[in-house]
């Protein structure tokens, strides 16, 4: 079983997707030791459109490539949220959800290898089940409410 599965979320922006998975999937694989599986989830995609993203499937070594319609058993909220709501899995420990409209980016000539750390997070802290990094939170309108930080660099 692998150590994590990294999904990706997407929905009609071609262009834009394949940019930010790229950049993405290298920064957090290109120096790890752990085991990963890539998912692709294309949400609200027309059938017209399915092919250029199986050309993204095959380019970036996607273990998977899921087709998901809001024809039928949406998800409720934002009509967005669909992919994030059939994305869950239980086949690996750990799991990375990341829009297509987000890059995960490192500083030049760092080798740091970002799946083991987040692993080893959640191996030191065992009480928290998720977390995630949001760098806009200062513009919101409604602010966010930190507590005692984890450690050094980690809010809570």
């Amino acid at each position: 079983m692998p150590d994590f599965t990294i999904t990706f979320i997407c929905h009609s922006d071609l262009p834009l997707t394949k940019l930010t998975i790229a950049h993405t999937i290298k920064s957090l694989c290109s120096y790890t030791q752990l085991t990963y599986d890539l998912i692709l989830i294309v949400d609200n995609c027309p059938f017209s459109e399915r092919t250029a993203f199986i050309d993204i499937y095959d380019k970036f070594g996607f273990s998977e490539i899921r087709f998901r319609s809001r024809n039928h058993n949406v998800s409720s909220g934002d009509p967005s949220n669909n992919g994030h709501y059939y994305a869950f899995t239980t086949n690996t420990p750990y799991q990375i959800t990341i829009e297509s409209d987000v890059v995960v980016t490192r500083k030049p000539g760092d080798t740091t290898d970002i799946l083991q750390q987040i692993k080893d997070f959640f191996v030191q802290f065992p009480t928290v089940s998720v977390a995630y990094k949001i760098n806009d939170f200062h513009c919101w309108a409604e602010k966010l409410k930190f507590y005692e930080d984890f450690s050094a660099g980690i809010k809570n």
